[in-house]
């Protein structure tokens, strides 16, 4: 998210926001495969960002590492594979395939 971007995320929705963990998406069968495509993605391009990360968000970033380190390659893998099939998916249903 660009800094823009989180500037203008209103305070209700970052207030309703910490009452979601990061444990609740990851068990959720809607959000889990995203959360880790998304967690993958960001920690993979997060110097192409051109903001720089302070020290909480540093920290943020060596605490994600870790979790992502602690998936399996194999369920990363079935991450991305169910994240893609969905995309593809949906892009066929709009027509755009």
């Amino acid at each position: 998210m660009t800094t823009a971007t989180q500037n203008a995320l209103p305070d209700k929705v970052l207030d309703a926001s910490e009452k979601i963990l990061l444990r609740d998406l990851l068990e959720s069968p809607t959000f889990g495969a995203w959360l880790v495509s998304a967690i993958s993605n960001g920690l993979s391009t997060a110097e192409l960002t051109g903001a720089p990360a302070d020290d909480n968000d540093q920290y943020l970033q060596f605490r994600l590492h870790q979790i992502l380190r602690a998936i399996p390659y194999e369920i990363r893998r079935e991450c991305f594979d169910e994240t893609g099939k969905l995309i593809r998916a949906r892009k066929q249903r709009k027509g755009d395939y």
